[in-house]
């Protein structure tokens, strides 16, 4: 045990001086340095309370652009709902009966929206309204988004149990002057602006959650948004393209209970402050649990990209591998700080099949190490290696562990 609990001393370590920038970014933020003594000095913010206060202050920017409360908010779901339920006959709630529960800021204010539908967290329509108002739009989008056909047909009255609505709020649109892929950057800021790009009757936008969604940065974006305007993927570079950002404000229903989530930044906002022992034991067992959910008898782990749906799937590449190995490491310590036989038993199976499949050795120079397809590459050993550790098993493939820290080192 103590030769494991060295190994796993040195590979972190390793890890902590790859990140030794970061680690002193985040120090000096902090400001570990003692405030100068004074009567009137305030007490130095707490890394939570300045990440909080961020959090607090972008969206309060955002709220503040168009006057739209959480009650707002919520009602404008509710007239989502209703108008989708209605639809197949689940609502008696109409546009006039909507309209005279309406609060003032929903009727008092227009601005470009979209309604999306979503079932088993896949699009399955997605319209902007038309109206002379917040209510009047959403109504429009909603009933527009139903009979949208572009994702696999019209909605279908057998998918409504299953239907979440989400809502994004368009603010006016600005023009974009620059065209320097480093002067974009600081003019549009990915999750926050909706954009689009237009030239010779040519347009297309992307909604502030897609680049986000896909995995884009700004670049990626706008070349994605360029080709799917049929204008090349290098079109936002041309003075002749006209580029336009909106803020956004981004408003869901929960998955859970259909009540009112802000989004801000295509993620749910959360603050440290709430963070408990108890809300965290609760995130790692989670954690455990989908994992070991998807490793199977054999120890192959699998993933899934919609969480909410049951097809399970598996990439070869070293990529791959190198994110199951990590993925089997962080099931392995949950299993030993929740003291969890189910988990560590699921990371034990993961690495047998992972050494069946892919171990090697190099008799020559005297090491072993996983390959996969034509790579073999440290991480994938180090991960295996750090798996093993919290499994905590002196005997657990002892051979293969003792070659895999030759090759590593």
């Amino acid at each position: 045990m103590k030769k494991l609990i060295t190994v796993k001393r040195v590979l972190l370590a390793l890890l902590v001086v790859g990140c030794a920038g970061i680690v002193l970014g985040l120090a000096l933020i902090a400001g570990n340095d003692p405030p100068t003594p004074h009567v009137n000095t305030p007490r130095p913010m707490s890394m939570a309370e300045t990440v909080d206060g961020a959090l607090d202050d972008g969206l309060r920017q955002l709220d503040s652009a168009i006057r739209l409360t959480k009650d707002d908010k919520s009602f404008l779901l509710r007239a989502a709902r209703a108008t989708l339920e209605s639809k197949f006959g689940a609502s008696t709630e109409t546009a006039a009966t909507l309209k005279q529960a309406a609060p003032p800021n929903v009727l008092s204010q227009e601005a470009k929206l979209f309604v999306t539908l979503l079932v088993d967290g896949r699009t399955r329509g997605c319209m902007s309204g038309a109206g002379s108002n917040l209510l009047e739009q959403t109504i429009g989008a909603t009933k527009r988004a139903i009979t949208d056909k572009r994702f696999g047909g019209a909605l279908r009255k057998n998918e409504l149990p299953a239907a979440r609505i989400d809502i994004t709020v368009l603010l006016e649109p600005e023009e974009v002057m620059v065209r320097d892929i480093g002067l974009l950057k600081e003019n549009i800021e990915v999750g926050i602006h909706a954009f689009s790009l237009e030239h010779a009757g040519r347009k297309a936008f992307f909604k502030s959650s897609v680049p986000v969604a896909h995995g884009f940065d700004l670049k990626k974006a706008l070349e994605r948004l360029g080709t799917k305007a049929g204008l090349g993927p290098h079109a936002y570079r041309q003075r002749a393209t006209n580029i336009r950002k909106h803020v956004t404000i981004h408003f869901a229903e929960s998955p859970v209970d259909k009540s009112l989530i802000e989004v801000y930044r295509y993620n749910l906002p959360y603050h440290q402050a709430d963070t408990t022992k108890a809300a965290v034991l609760r995130g790692a067992r989670l954690c455990g649990d989908y994992m070991a959910n998807h490793t199977d008898a054999d120890g192959l782990m699998t993933y899934a990209y919609n969480v909410y749906g049951d097809k399970k799937s598996s990439t070869e590449d070293a990529a791959a591998m190198v994110r199951r190995l990590a993925s089997t490491w962080i099931l392995a310590s949950v299993g030993s700080a929740l003291d969890e036989p189910r988990f560590t038993d699921a990371a034990r199976r993961s690495i047998d099949h992972i050494l069946k499949l892919h171990y090697k050795e190099d008799a020559e120079q005297g090491f072993g190490y996983i390959q996969q397809g034509k790579y073999a590459n440290i991480a994938m050993a180090a991960f295996c290696l750090l798996a093993m550790t919290e499994i905590g098993d002196d005997n657990f493939h002892a051979a293969e562990r003792d070659m895999l820290i030759k090759f590593v080192f």
